[in-house]
C-alpha cells in the first residue's frame, strides 16, 4: 500500500535534500571557477597586449636602426668614392 498523499517517507526527503546540497555545493564551485578562468583569461589577454605593444615598439626600432645604418653605408660608400 503506498503512503498517503503529500506524506513523504524521511528518508527520501533527507536523500534528496542531500542531492540538493550537493548540487548547489556544485554550483557554487563551478561558478568560483568560471569566475577564476575568466580572470586568468582577462589578464592572460592583457599581458598579451602588453607583449603586442612592446613587440611593435621593438619592431618600429629594428626599422628606424635599420634606416639608419644604411644611410650611414651610403654616406661611407659616397665619402670613399669622393
Amino acid at each position: 500500500m503506498g503512503y498517503l498523499q503529500g506524506v513523504r517517507p524521511p528518508v527520501l526527503v533527507s536523500t534528496l535534500q542531500d542531492e540538493i546540497n550537493d548540487l548547489k555545493r556544485q554550483e557554487t564551485e563551478t561558478k568560483q571557477e568560471a569566475e577564476t578562468l575568466g580572470a586568468r583569461v582577462r589578464a592572460m589577454s592583457e599581458a598579451l597586449e602588453a607583449v603586442k605593444a612592446e613587440l611593435e615598439t621593438g619592431e618600429a626600432n629594428h626599422r628606424k636602426l635599420t634606416d639608419q645604418a644604411m644611410k650611414l653605408r651610403e654616406h661611407l660608400e659616397k665619402v670613399e668614392h669622393a
